[in-house]
């Protein structure tokens, strides 16, 4: 009888297992697929029911950050946040607290480099490149990550990094880098859940995005490109204003819709005014894992 008792508990435990390692298969199959299928980033699915993602940018000013974060919390949505490497580094608490607010902690580069569209080569001295963070980066490139892949991109002296560069590995390296800040950060459990079940990217200024070898690092390093379809500025030719709270207010929410916003003191003043439209409108707000995931 215990015999008999212990191989019935025994093919429990292998059919829990099974079924277990089944759904992580399962899990990974449907993003293997999403990941190797991407070519541009996902602005939008194709989606019949009322449903938006919002999404965050950068992570500068931390009282923006706890502002939206209240504001997020007390309206019951779940969000999207694309954060840079020294934002992580800066203000690791606030990211803490909403990695356990259940919001989903995503990658936008070490230092928020604008790579070539027009060229597999970077310029890092071009004009284009003033938003980066030099100063950080000379500062941190002696980390043994960095020096592995200063050594891998063959250069000799620094500028202790070259002028110009293949913008692929330059890609790769930038991803580590904020890989290796997310652990100490974040905990490096959640850089093996946030792989697993939301690996989602976003290219700054969406430079370099649909290059193929940009592409495949992306497939390489196992992440999904998401970019947005609604940001809230009015153009007019190349010049653009932010958008008034009665704008956003009466705005169309379409579904599927993957609005931007970023953690500064021009969006946090809408935010509340967005989510006031969302429910008017008869929207609910997902995390983009909860929607493109299916």
């Amino acid at each position: 009888m215990e015999l008999n008792e212990g191989r019935e508990a025994n093919e429990k435990r292998n059919t829990t297992r099974e079924r277990l390692d089944t759904l992580k298969n399962e899990v990974n199959n449907n993003y293997a697929r999403m990941i190797e299928m991407q070519k541009v980033p996902i602005t939008t699915w194709n989606r019949n029911k009322p449903e938006v993602s919002i999404t965050f940018d950068d992570g500068y000013w931390s009282g923006c950050i706890k502002h939206i974060l209240n504001t997020l919390k007390w309206s019951g949505i779940k969000a999207t946040f694309f954060i840079l490497w020294d934002c992580l580094k800066n203000t690791p608490e606030l990211w803490k607290l909403a990695a356990r607010e259940w919001h989903q902690v995503c990658c936008h580069t070490f230092s928020h480099i604008y790579l070539s569209d027009n060229s597999d080569i970077t310029d890092l001295t071009s004009g284009l490149n003033k938003s980066v963070n030099v100063h950080n980066r000379e500062n941190n490139v002696k980390s043994l990550l960095w020096n592995k892949y200063y050594i891998k991109i063959k250069t000799e002296s620094w500028a202790w990094f070259p002028n110009k560069i293949k913008s692929n590995i330059l890609l790769e390296t930038e991803i580590l880098m904020w890989e290796a800040q997310i652990k100490k950060t974040l905990w490096e459990t959640y850089l093996k859940n946030f792989k697993k079940n939301h690996p989602f990217f976003r290219f700054p200024w969406w430079c370099g995005a649909s290059r193929p070898q940009n592409v495949a690092i992306l497939k390489k390093l196992w992440y999904l490109s998401i970019w947005w379809s609604e940001d809230f500025y009015k153009w007019s030719g190349k010049s653009r204003r932010h958008m008034t709270t009665s704008e956003i207010q009466n705005m169309n929410v379409n579904n599927w819709s993957i609005p931007l916003f970023h953690f500064k003191k021009d969006d946090y003043e809408y935010i509340d005014a967005y989510i006031e439209n969302v429910k008017k409108s008869k929207k609910s707000s997902k995390m983009v894992s909860k929607v493109i995931n299916k």
